[in-house]
């Protein structure tokens, strides 16, 4: 009876078997570090785009306090006093201002402002007016009004506000604003 034993040549097995687990953990690690830097920049990204959307909200919730202020004041408005840069013809004074807000020119009216990092630019373009059935009571009763109540006016005007943000991220915001005089109230 023959006895036979088997070698196994098992040299080198355990040092490829370390190899590939290495090479499987540095492409693991790789696949990481350049994950974490796009998740970077794609948040670096979104903080931009927000803060020039917030700073184009500021413009549209801006306006209206300036247009009420300016039908408040009338043509003395002093715009300069309201931390505002107002943006008419370069020979006009406060009352081209005033005379944009009424609608008396067509012209858009602009206001300007720094906040931060970012500018904000809001143009107000009057679009119109037109009577508005009933009081505010009745509005909030549902009523539609009739030809016996009382009627105010509302004057309407649409709202461009445009913000900006380092890394020029730019943000767009188009509103409408009714204002009814002799109310309080904004957006």
């Amino acid at each position: 009876m023959e006895l036979r034993i088997l070698q196994r040549n098992d040299e080198g097995f355990v040092l490829i078997t370390s190899m590939m687990i290495m090479v499987i953990l540095t492409i693991i690690g790789i696949m990481a570090v350049s994950t974490t830097e796009i998740e970077l920049m794609v948040a670096g990204n979104d903080k931009v785009a927000k803060a020039a959307f917030y700073r184009a909200d500021s413009g549209i919730f801006t306006a209206p306090k300036v247009i009420r202020e300016a039908i408040d004041a009338g043509p003395g408005i002093e715009v300069r006093s309201m931390a505002l840069d107002y943006d008419p013809a370069p020979d006009s004074d406060q009352e081209e201002f005033f005379r944009k807000i009424m609608g008396f020119n067509d012209a858009t009216t602009n206001i300007a402002f720094s906040q931060g990092e970012g500018e904000i630019d809001t143009d107000i373009y009057r679009s119109g007016a037109a009577k508005l059935p009933g009081e505010s009571v009745e509005f909030a009763s549902g009523y539609d009004g009739g030809p016996t109540t009382s009627q105010g006016v509302g004057i309407f005007y649409t709202l461009n506000a445009t913000g900006t943000a380092p890394a020029n991220a730019e943000s767009t915001i188009q509103a409408l604003y009714r204002f009814i005089p002799g109310r309080p109230g904004g957006l």
